[in-house]
């Protein structure tokens, strides 16, 4: 019986022991210097997320705000043994409505709030090698759909950051599958809503995407007039593109807009 006594006191002893020094060490962080500069920055550097869009039928993306990882930024800064805000470590605040998961809805932009376009390629193999040498001139990662079956040379496009689908006809693409980059995302496109289409798609967990600008004939003009934060642009590769893509380019960049693939644009 003394025995048992013994090791409930030993126990009871490690426990409380444990607990003060846990408390201890709390103490002395929370005085620390740089926890207290930590602490009188955090909320400055507080970024609040910006939820979803939904109206009816249609979704745009949130974006996720972020707030100082008190804890990570402490132990950082303690190895260096002083306060240096390009040592703040940071956590994401994901938005309250958010694109994740819903695959019931059209997406049709980016967030506005991003100065992002995203640019969609339907091509054939004849102009393929002329489309990739001007994208790589003017660094430029897009999405690609071919209306060829796809192949390893075209699936290698993957390996240079572009999105890569196949095009079954005029309004409908298949889902783009990348096994060899394992993108995050599988995107359906549309030109214009088809509900047994989304369906499709949603049962199949895809984002179904519909482009806010769709050039024809005239791609600069359509783009020039049109375009804006978060535009899905889509477009046929043809002579008159190929001669005015580089220029297109060149003007996107120019109004201050960054050029991503849709995995980028949709992203929270």
């Amino acid at each position: 019986m003394k025995k048992y006594f013994e090791v409930i006191g030993f126990v009871t002893l490690a426990i409380f022991s444990f607990y003060f020094t846990s408390k201890t060490s709390t103490v002395i962080k929370n005085t620390d210097d740089i926890m207290i500069k930590i602490k009188e920055d955090m909320n400055n550097m507080k970024t609040n997320p910006v939820d979803a869009i939904i109206d009816d039928d249609t979704i745009i993306p949130g974006i996720s705000g972020r707030e100082v990882d008190i804890s990570k930024s402490y132990d950082a800064m303690k190895k260096i043994g002083t306060y240096k805000d390009n040592l703040l470590v940071y956590k994401k605040i994901k938005p309250n409505i958010s694109i994740n998961n819903i695959y019931n809805k059209y997406i049709i932009s980016g967030n506005p709030n991003r100065n992002q376009v995203s640019l969609i390629f339907k091509v054939d193999e004849s102009n393929l090698n002329l489309l990739m040498s001007i994208l790589k001139e003017n660094r430029v990662r897009a999405n690609i759909f071919t209306v060829d079956k796809m192949d390893d040379s075209i699936l290698s496009l993957v390996r240079e950051g572009h999105n890569i689908g196949t095009i079954s006809n005029s309004t409908w693409a298949s889902t783009l599958v990348d096994k060899i980059a394992n993108q995050k995302y599988n995107y359906c496109y549309l030109e214009e809503k088809e509900k047994e289409v989304l369906d499709i798609c949603s049962m199949n967990k895809s984002y179904t995407v519909i482009p806010s600008i769709i050039t024809k004939n005239t791609p600069t003009l359509t783009i020039k007039k049109d375009i804006k934060s978060g535009s899905i642009i889509s477009m046929d590769v043809n002579k008159t593109l190929l001669k005015e893509l580089e220029y297109i380019i060149k003007y996107i960049k120019s109004k201050g807009y960054d050029i991503v693939t849709l995995e980028d644009l949709l992203s929270e």
